[in-house]
């Protein structure tokens, strides 16, 4: 292994294996309120979180429906979680944006809703967020504790069916999206990127060298 490669790998094994910033995206359509089965434009929605910075958590465990001799999550709650660089766009125009903060929380499976997963947070100049009819898989008991980071690993497995609005602050429904795609990718630390440019650099240096 050249001196250039022995640069760059050093960078890359001292980068944190999973990053606790991640950016959220959820995109699909809006239809209109009541619901029709014709799609009125495109809808969108970012954000970014902390998934270690948050007021409070609590899970429970319940019998494993599917095996007797294990148990599940049969819920949880991640409340006081923090949101930033929230945008929302519908048909292409952002229609609301800012940085944040703004509090929310992350919910799941609320049996008392049958079965959701709840996302809410509150978004810019008056508007709400929040996600109904969503599901997500069933972790065992020794899935869950096996998490290095609970939220990192729920969130992204939320599946968004429908129902999913976005309400001024006296709960007027605006928007009811359906059949959105939700995605959610870790964001590097300013660290990280340094590394990897000082790295990279490195190499350059190195092989121009030789």
């Amino acid at each position: 292994m050249n001196r250039a490669a022995l640069i760059t790998f050093a960078v890359l094994s001292t980068s944190p294996a999973q990053a606790s910033l991640v950016e959220a995206l959820l995109t699909g359509n809006y239809y209109a309120d009541p619901p029709t089965n014709i799609p009125t434009g495109p809808i969108e929605l970012s954000f970014q979180t902390d998934t270690e910075l948050f007021d409070s958590a609590a899970v429970s465990f319940g019998p494993d429906p599917r095996n007797s001799q294990e148990s599940i999550v049969s819920s949880f709650a991640f409340d006081g979680m923090q949101f930033t660089r929230l945008r929302f766009a519908v048909d292409g125009k952002v229609v609301s944006a800012c940085d944040g903060p703004t509090t929310g929380f992350f919910h799941g499976p609320d049996q008392g809703r049958g079965g959701d997963w709840i996302l809410a947070t509150d978004l810019c100049g008056g508007l709400r967020f929040r996600t109904l009819n969503n599901s997500g898989p069933l972790f065992t008991e020794a899935e869950y504790l096996s998490f290095t980071d609970p939220v990192a690993t729920l969130l992204p497995a939320m599946r968004v069916f429908s129902g999913v609005f976005f309400v001024t602050s006296q709960e007027q429904t605006l928007y009811r999206g359906k059949d959105l795609t939700w995605t959610v990718t870790p964001v590097p630390e300013p660290s990280t990127l340094g590394l990897l440019a000082f790295g990279l650099l490195g190499g350059l240096l190195v092989r121009r060298k030789t």
